[in-house]
């Protein structure tokens, strides 16, 4: 539970870069960049409780972007593949096999890219609590759904994700591959050590 909770929170974070970035450049067509050049320039003036709220949110929103950049680099990096059949590992037969990326990714994504622009930009603490209640619970959802095909970065790189059932013990995998497709009754060789979600860059497999 607790190692699906950390990948939920990682793939999360991932899909939402552009979410945070978009709402970012809101803030600073709204007037964050003037704000803050001011404040530079002039470095009496004093920054108003409603200034540090804004530039609060943005930050976060940065922070956010950042975390998300670091996360995309570690799902990408891991790789569950085993080369040979003879090393030691897992091996399920995939049933009921469905490409998650191509029937859910425009619809859904683009709910969460139009949300980050049409939250209200520079209006002090409402601005900061309204991106964080928004940001948890759209996280809330996606994590408890494994809405892990929600993600524009793994799209770009060339990667899928298939939701599968286990012929062996009846579970439902989510596998992340990279140029490749799979099949009904596929037999799929990979790492012990993972959990729900596979990640996969080479595909060593039997087709029944």
């Amino acid at each position: 539970m607790r190692k699906r909770l950390i990948e939920g929170v990682g793939y999360y974070l991932s899909c939402t870069i552009f979410f945070n970035i978009i709402f970012f450049l809101n803030c600073c067509a709204n007037g964050l960049a003037g704000d803050v050049l001011v404040h530079l320039n002039d470095k009496d003036s004093l920054i108003t409780f409603t200034e540090w709220m804004n530039i609060s949110t943005a930050l976060i929103s940065v922070l956010f972007t950042l975390l998300g950049i670091v996360a995309t680099k570690l799902i990408i990096a891991r790789d569950d593949s085993i080369l040979s059949t003879n090393t030691l590992g897992r091996t399920i037969t995939v049933t009921q096999v469905e490409n998650m990326t191509n029937e859910n990714y425009f619809a859904n994504y683009s709910l969460i890219v139009l949300t980050g622009l049409a939250l209200p930009a520079m209006k002090g603490v409402w601005s900061l609590l309204i991106f964080l209640m928004i940001w948890f619970s759209l996280g809330i959802v996606y994590i408890n759904n494994a809405m892990i095909y929600m993600n524009p970065i793994l799209s770009i790189k060339k990667y899928c994700v298939y939701k599968c059932h286990s012929k062996e013990d009846e579970k439902t995998y989510f596998l992340v591959v990279k140029d490749m497709t799979i099949d009904e009754n596929q037999v799929i060789h990979y790492s012990a050590q993972t959990g729900q979600i596979i990640r996969l860059h080479n595909l060593p497999s039997d087709k029944g």
